[in-house]
């Protein structure tokens, strides 16, 4: 008898964590997707996990992934074009699993080139979604010299590299001569191995807490590179401004390359 409940304990433990694992890795799972947009895409910045919602739409014959993300902005109104919410399409190139538990923990992508997004989902046309794949290599062998492999990180950077002190906004008016009356909105994309920090800025007109900003309201966008010396003080290095606000893929490579950006 004792035997036969000491079975029975056993399996009942095993299928717990057969349920706990599953939803686990469904978790890990979207959490890796995330971050490719998070890593590109100021839309979606700051989201968290009940906030987001992503959708596995195709697989190539290699195993790359076609997700949709859709993240609600109602935490940041300066982002609300369309009621509060952002869209994107993103390419994962693959996914890396440490462990049944704790699910997949490392994500693989082409830098700058694996997204598109968008304020509405209509936006979005077939045309862009097959440029997309036409940047990822869909259904051609999969081609690791060209991938960047990161751990995925929780819905947003460390907050030591997505830091951005307001006095430092009055430096960067100076740096990019932007002197009207406007607010200022940022994105970090993060650091590379030498520090360097990689920032999305928007100038937009003032408008009413209460209200929603929309489009037409943003006077002008920016990729910012800067450097922080030992007093926690930024020091620009390079930037280039952006015409579309969304999808500014070629000028991440750009200034990547300029810069010398590490990975």
């Amino acid at each position: 008898m004792r035997k036969k409940s000491f079975i029975i304990l056993i399996i009942c433990i095993f299928l717990l964590m057969a349920v706990s694992s599953c939803v686990i890795v469904r978790e890990n799972y979207q959490t890796n997707l995330a971050t490719i947009i998070m890593k590109h895409f100021t839309a979606g910045y700051g989201a968290f996990s009940h906030e987001v919602g992503i959708d596995i739409i195709e697989k190539d014959d290699y195993g790359r992934i076609l997700f949709s993300f859709e993240a609600s902005a109602s935490y940041n109104p300066y982002f609300n074009y369309n009621g509060g919410m952002a869209y994107a399409y993103g390419i994962c190139q693959d996914l890396h699993e440490e462990n049944l538990l704790f699910g997949k923990k490392h994500v693989s992508y082409y830098d700058n080139f694996s997204y598109i997004g968008a304020a509405l989902r209509e936006d979005i046309s077939p045309d862009m979604i097959e440029q997309l794949k036409v940047w990822n290599d869909w259904n051609k062998p999969l081609n690791e010299e060209k991938m960047v492999e990161i751990e995925a990180f929780d819905w947003n950077l460390p907050e030591e590299e997505r830091e951005w002190e307001e006095h430092h906004t009055t430096l960067l008016r100076e740096y990019l001569n932007v002197y009207d009356d406007c607010r200022v909105s940022w994105k970090s994309f993060g650091q590379d191995k030498t520090g360097k920090y990689l920032f999305h800025f928007l100038f937009y007109r003032k408008f009413d807490e209460s209200d929603y900003a929309s489009e037409s309201e943003i006077l002008r966008s920016f990729i910012v590179t800067f450097q922080k010396n030992s007093e926690n003080e930024v020091e620009f290095i390079d930037y280039i401004e952006t015409e579309d606000f969304y999808n500014y893929q070629y000028e991440l490579a750009e200034i990547k390359e300029k810069v010398g950006w590490e990975m």
